[in-house]
């Protein structure tokens, strides 16, 4: 299928529109939408919607003193992020491969210190937030649709770049959105969309969050990223940083959808 034609900016005929940006400091441009999708495909939000699809507690917070206090000792936290474990005192941080192999589901997860982490704290003043990664795509699009007008897309990124695979993803979802009526917000969206709208996943295996996940011994982690395309139809939605599963309606069905 070809990208979808779309012009630079001005408003859709059912005054529909969607923005595509990059890293956390975008936020601030978009807290005026009806909704905002958080999107960090390596590896944060692969790592809330995983958990909250499974019923386990999920929240983001900025740093690791954020969470004292939020979790008694018997609960003991799975902890995961990229600065966890440099501090004394600090816990050993998990990954995708430790959260799905851990048997105790009223174990809570909390994501801390990376980049999405940040994007979703920072958002916690958008009117709605939702979660996306390579596993919830459909869902997530079909839920914008139906119940937005105003959608932002913003990819967490690393480092203060940009991260393909979180480009990738934002443009995926921007497309199918100007298929069903949005306009594109700026030139900004619509050459994400031109340049990311039909990638394929497997473009996020070459992408510099890959290659740091293969550096830190993480490939198993990648490799379950990278294997799950569009297969939770969930949709997942964050507020004060605590994630939730949205009940199933707005043509929600409990298969999988095609990603791209």
């Amino acid at each position: 299928m070809s990208a979808p034609r779309v012009s630079g900016g001005g408003a859709a005929t059912t005054g529909k529109t969607v923005a595509v940006d990059i890293l956390p400091e975008s936020i601030y441009r978009y807290l005026d939408f009806d909704a905002v999708v958080c999107i960090d495909v390596i590896l944060d939000c692969t790592l809330l919607v995983t958990a909250a699809a499974a019923g386990r507690r999920a929240l983001a917070v900025r740093g690791y003193q954020d969470a004292r206090g939020l979790f008694t000792e018997r609960e003991r936290p799975l902890f995961c992020g990229e600065g966890l474990g440099l501090l004394p005192g600090e816990p050993r941080p998990g990954g995708l491969t430790d959260l799905l192999n851990e048997p105790d589901p009223a174990r809570p997860l909390v994501v801390a210190c990376s980049p999405g982490a940040d994007l979703i704290t920072r958002s916690g003043n958008a009117t709605q937030l939702y979660l996306g990664c390579l596993r919830n795509v459909s869902a997530t699009v079909e839920r914008l649709a139906a119940r937005h007008e105003r959608v932002a897309l913003i990819g967490a990124g690393g480092a203060g770049e940009y991260r393909c695979e979180d480009q990738m993803v934002a443009a995926w979802m921007a497309r199918r959105l100007l298929e069903r009526g949005f306009a594109p917000h700026s030139l900004v969206t619509t050459d994400a969309v031109t340049r990311w709208g039909q990638a394929d996943a497997a473009l996020a295996g070459w992408g510099k969050s890959a290659e740091e996940l293969r550096r830190r011994g993480r490939k198993a982690d990648l490799d379950l990223v990278l294997g799950g395309v569009d297969d939770l139809p969930v949709v997942c939605s964050a507020r004060g940083g605590v994630v939730q599963l949205e009940p199933e309606g707005d043509g929600l069905t409990r298969r999988a959808g095609s990603a791209a």
